[in-house]
């Protein structure tokens, strides 16, 4: 069986997505080998919906692969930083240069999500909600008429009814993670004078105001909450990253919003690094060395995940752990190596991210809420001392009343985060307060 490594552009300029993906294909099989970075945009709905548009058939192209293929069967999760960068600003040989996106991609995105370091870091305090004494009565005040986790996986904002000025306060981080910066930070809970359970339900009730549905967060789809801890020591030690003491490469988690609840922290770094991919995007659109090609003899097997956008957004879904492995958790070794070029757009990519990453300026006890549809997140190596580990408790989410139209091509993945609960035979174990063992969690870190 032939297995062939693409870089793959399927422009579908008369379905209502299109996606630039860099993923393994297996012709002649109905599955991707691994993970893929992808861009999607979706046309205002009055073309989407166009019935000649859904009739019309796609044309998809592809990357023109006309690279040197490297001995690299065992690429690096993350290179040296200077290794990195070199390899950015290197020249590839193959294709000419393409002064604009293809059609169907914008030109350049114009929005609040699409921010650079220099506006960021001046700006940063603006995204940030800090609790009143009044507020954490409230929430403390909700703890003693709460009760059991609901049997379905969703709290709703009716189960945890909060002040009416402290709702307006979540709900504005709801716009500011759809349609301002993509990411909102809350302040002022001190876990240490809670059980567990009460900490997730402070968080759950949090959260419900902000936004009300969650998403499965194990490959099994059984439970709606994760946590995010250093496992390297425990039962079988070969990890994915995120659940490690090293740094993490950025990386989207494939879900809509992502939340995540500092219970503790690290001693010494473990630093939250986000970067807009919207930045990324218009530094990609203005690169040299794209060109394209029929790609019939190799069709591409696209398996969308999440690709959610309108007329003037794009969604990303990227991780390079798929591709390159991380330590005793290798690619699979079937497939042949990386080319120079897909090293190349790993590394550009990282390497753009990292050099317009802001920290999150939070720390123990607070919440942070990010769009994971077009923010970037990543992790500095970090330390412990013994008995006091770094633990995040993290949520997939999704709002409503402000998602972004979901792609066809995505729907099925979709509806695996978010599909109602009640069609699930869901039961009270997805609010899992026991078992923090990252095995099977989805995680792209």
């Amino acid at each position: 069986m032939d297995v062939t490594v693409l870089p793959i552009l399927n422009l579908r300029e008369h379905q209502a997505t299109q996606s630039l993906s860099c993923f393994i294909s297996t012709p002649g099989t109905s599955a991707n080998k691994t993970g893929r970075f992808s861009l999607a945009y979706i046309p205002p709905p009055s073309l989407a919906h166009s019935t000649s548009l859904r009739a019309a058939q796609p044309r998809p192209l592809c990357f023109n692969q006309s690279v040197l293929t490297m001995d690299n069967s065992k690429p690096e999760y993350l290179p040296p930083r200077g290794e990195r960068a070199a390899r950015h600003s290197k020249e590839v040989p193959g294709g000419s240069a393409v002064t604009q996106p293809p059609p169907g991609f914008p030109l350049t995105l114009s929005s609040p999500l699409a921010w650079t370091r220099n506006e960021m870091e001046g700006d940063a305090h603006k995204y940030i909600l800090r609790l009143s004494d009044e507020h954490i009565f409230a929430l403390e005040t909700g703890l003693r008429r709460f009760g059991d986790f609901p049997r379905q996986g969703d709290i709703s904002d009716e189960d945890f009814p909060l002040p009416n000025d402290l709702v307006r306060e979540l709900r504005r981080i709801s716009d500011q993670c759809y349609r301002g910066p993509g990411f909102a930070v809350i302040k002022g809970l001190d876990p240490t004078k809670y059980t567990a359970e009460e900490n997730l339900k402070i968080y759950a009730s949090i959260a419900a105001h902000v936004a009300p549905h969650h998403g499965f967060v194990n490959h099994d789809r059984t439970k709606v909450v994760a946590y995010v801890m250093n496992e390297e020591n425990g039962p079988g030690s070969s990890r994915a990253p995120g659940f490690t003491k090293d740094a993490l490469a950025f990386h989207t988690d494939s879900s809509e919003i992502l939340s995540l609840f500092a219970i503790n922290v690290a001693s010494e770094g473990g630093s939250t690094l986000i970067s807009s991919g919207y930045h990324l995007y218009n530094q990609l659109a203005q690169m040299r060395d794209f060109s394209f090609q029929d790609p019939a003899k190799y069709p591409p097997i696209h398996r969308a995940m999440l690709h959610a956008a309108d007329a003037n957004n794009v969604c990303f879904t990227f991780s390079r752990y798929p591709m390159t492995g991380y330590k005793q958790r290798q690619r699979d070794p079937s497939l042949p190596p990386l080319t120079e070029a897909q090293l190349e757009a790993l590394d550009t990519v990282q390497h753009i991210l990292e050099e317009n990453s802001i920290a999150l300026p939070w720390d123990k006890g607070d919440i942070v809420f990010i769009n994971d549809m077009a923010i970037f997140h990543a992790r500095t190596a970090f330390q412990e001392q013994e008995g006091s580990g770094r633990e995040l408790v993290k949520l997939y989410l999704h709002d409503p009343k402000q998602q972004w139209p979901v792609a066809p091509t995505a729907q099925e993945n979709w509806n695996k985060l978010f599909v109602p609960k009640k069609q699930n035979n869901a039961s009270r174990d997805e609010w899992n307060l026991v078992d923090k063992s990252g095995e099977n969690s989805l995680s792209n870190g």
